[in-house]
């Protein structure tokens, strides 16, 4: 099953889909002895950026926020993720918690007093946490293709995955198990990019967007020891926090991806428990809805910024 699971860890950059040639200021600080790297680009209402995984660097959200002007874009690689990799992630630091510590310590640096966060996939379980512990900082929190508060989802999210796999990708992904000139990364990297064709409404369009990936699949970029290390091994990734969540105060904005593996209904539950929530749906469109969808996202985007 963790072949299945790591497709949420593995991110790609640099696609025809949005180049992020725009300059990016670039900064860090010391938060409890390692380096927190953060970006930021334009001016206005500040606007935290989580990425999913939980490991990925957040370039592929710089991509992603590219065509959303008229904000104070901020993207943070908390420790464990990209340029913020200063030790191997292990369970005796890795936590929801120190990701809301290192978040917290830039928002201090940058002296916002209040900022909206939007969260991609495990990006958004980050983003509800955060309302959980502290909604006082927030304005409001934008969940994109939102993993849940809890990790039941994992057996469906990867059954659907497998489901949607052809005869002909189980026998690419055969061939690759029994090459034995490939390191055990490299063979986990050349799966989920097989595995990752699921991920999308039209498979189609997985094909096109790996052509253009320019980064290396190293650590920095997947983060595989820190997926390793929050979801296979620390507890506080696998509490169940459903009904905190549904304690939130704070505007919530959901934006679904219609064809979605982990569209199982969870957030629309969710949606009507919550006392200032709207959901949205992007048509046609699997986990990465900006990729196969790009109008109907960005107008969505921004009405849930807005709103």
């Amino acid at each position: 099953m963790k072949s299945f699971l790591i497709i949420l860890s593995l991110v790609f950059f640099q696609t025809t889909f949005g180049q992020n040639k725009s300059p990016m200021k670039h900064d860090s600080l010391l938060v409890e002895g390692q380096y927190v790297h953060f970006y930021e680009k334009g001016s206005g209402q500040p606007v935290l950026y989580v990425p999913g995984g939980p490991g990925q660097s957040s370039e592929y959200m710089q991509i992603m926020a590219e065509p959303i002007t008229g904000y104070r874009n901020i993207f943070v690689d908390f420790r464990g993720v990209g340029k913020s990799i200063d030790k191997a992630p292990d369970t005796s630091w890795v936590g929801l918690d120190q990701v809301i510590t290192d978040l917290e310590a830039v928002r201090k640096k940058l002296k916002i007093q209040k900022w909206t966060v939007a969260g991609h996939s495990f990006g958004g379980q980050v983003a509800q946490y955060y309302a959980i512990k502290k909604p006082e900082v927030l304005n409001k929190i934008i969940l994109i293709a939102p993993a849940p508060m809890h990790n039941r989802f994992w057996q469906h999210y990867s059954e659907t995955l497998r489901m949607r796999l052809r005869p002909e990708d189980y026998s690419e992904m055969q061939v690759v198990q029994t090459d034995n000139t490939l390191s055990q990364h490299d063979k986990m990297v050349k799966m989920a990019l097989v595995q990752m064709r699921s991920a999308f409404y039209d498979r189609k369009n997985a094909a096109e967007f790996l052509k253009q990936i320019k980064q290396p699949y190293t650590e920095e970029n997947i983060g595989s020891f820190r997926y390793q290390a929050a979801i296979f091994a620390n507890e506080d990734y696998n509490k169940d926090r459903s009904d905190e969540v549904k304690k939130i105060t704070i505007p919530v904005r959901i934006i679904i991806p219609r064809q979605d593996a982990l569209n199982d209904g969870e957030m629309l539950l969710l949606n009507s428990k919550l006392k200032d929530s709207k959901i949205y749906f992007v048509e046609r469109s699997g986990h990465f809805a900006w990729v196969e969808n790009a109008k109907d996202y960005y107008k969505i985007m921004n009405e849930a910024l807005t709103d």
